[in-house]
C-alpha cells in the first residue's frame, strides 16, 4: 500500500523490492538483461532498477526487508568498493532518505504471513480483485509451529533494523502499519513532508489496495496468545 500511495504522488519514485534474492532473476527478465541472480548482477542491473524505480521523477524509490540488506550491500562494495555502508548506499543510489515501516502487532503479522505462505495471496486490489495470487491453497489451515517461526523472523528483522540504524547513526522516518492502514492520507502527507515535498499532494490519493485480514486472521491471533499465555492485543489508540 506504502509504496503505491509513494507512485501515486508523482514525486517519490515507484518503489519495488529490486534487490530480493528471490526476485533478482525475475527482475533482470523483466529489465531485458542477461539471466542474473544475487550473487552476479552487474552495473546495467542496479542502471535499471534505477531506472524503473525512479519512473520519471527526481526520487528512486526501493523497498528493502532486513534480510536482503547484507546481500546488496556486499555486492555493491564488489561492484562499486569499499566504505561505509551509508557511503555504500550513497554512492550507488544518490543522498538515501530512510523510512522505516513496520507493524507494531508482531503477531498479527505472523499469522497474515502464515496465512498469506499456505495460500499464495498476498495482495488485492482495492477493488477487491487479486493483485498478487499465486493460488496454492483454498483454505489455510491454524499452524503454531508456522506462526512461531514468522514470528521468530520479525523479531530477529525488528532488532537487525534497530541495530543498523543505530550504528550508521540513522534517524529514519518511522511509521507502524497500524497508522498507516488507519490513516493513509494523512501518514504519506509526513513522509512527505519528511522527503520534502508538498504535504497536500497526498490529499487527493486513494490507497489502491485492500486490507486482507479478516476475523480469521482476529481468531488465529487470539488463539495464538491463548496458547502461549500472552496478553491481549492492545487496543487501537
Amino acid at each position: 500500500m506504502l509504496c503505491d500511495l509513494l507512485w501515486q504522488t508523482g514525486v517519490a519514485g515507484k518503489p519495488h523490492s529490486f534487490f530480493r534474492p528471490g526476485s533478482i532473476a525475475d527482475w533482470a527478465e523483466w529489465f531485458g538483461l542477461p539471466p542474473m541472480d544475487p550473487d552476479t548482477y552487474d552495473q546495467t542491473y542496479i542502471d535499471a532498477a534505477i531506472k524503473r524505480g525512479t519512473q520519471g521523477t527526481d526520487t528512486f524509490g526501493q523497498r528493502i526487508m532486513w534480510d536482503s540488506m547484507p546481500g546488496l550491500l556486499t555486492r555493491l562494495r564488489a561492484l562499486q568498493g569499499d566504505g561505509a555502508d551509508t557511503t555504500v548506499l550513497d554512492r550507488a543510489f544518490g543522498a538515501n532518505s530512510y523510512i522505516h515501516l513496520q507493524r507494531a502487532d508482531k503477531i498479527a503479522q505472523a499469522v497474515s504471513l502464515a496465512i498469506a505462505e499456505q495460500t499464495g495471496l498476498w495482495h488485492r486490489n482495492a477493488d477487491g480483485t487479486d493483485l498478487e495470487n499465486f493460488n496454492l491453497a483454498d483454505v489455510a489451515i491454524y499452524d503454531d509451529a508456522q506462526i512461531t517461526k514468522e514470528l521468530n523472523g520479525l523479531n530477529q528483522e525488528t532488532t537487525g533494523w534497530t541495530n543498523w540504524f543505530a550504528a550508521n547513526n540513522i534517524c529514519p522516518h518511522r511509521i507502524t502499519y497500524e497508522d498507516l492502514a488507519a490513516n493513509p492520507r494523512g501518514e504519506l502527507s509526513r513522509i512527505l513532508t519528511f522527503l520534502g515535498h508538498d504535504p497536500a499532494i497526498a490529499t487527493i490519493l486513494t490507497p489502491g489496495t485492500q486490507k486482507l485480514g479478516n476475523q480469521m486472521n482476529h481468531d488465529w491471533a487470539a488463539r495464538y496468545r491463548a496458547d502461549h499465555d500472552l496478553p491481549p492485543a492492545p487496543a487501537p489508540v
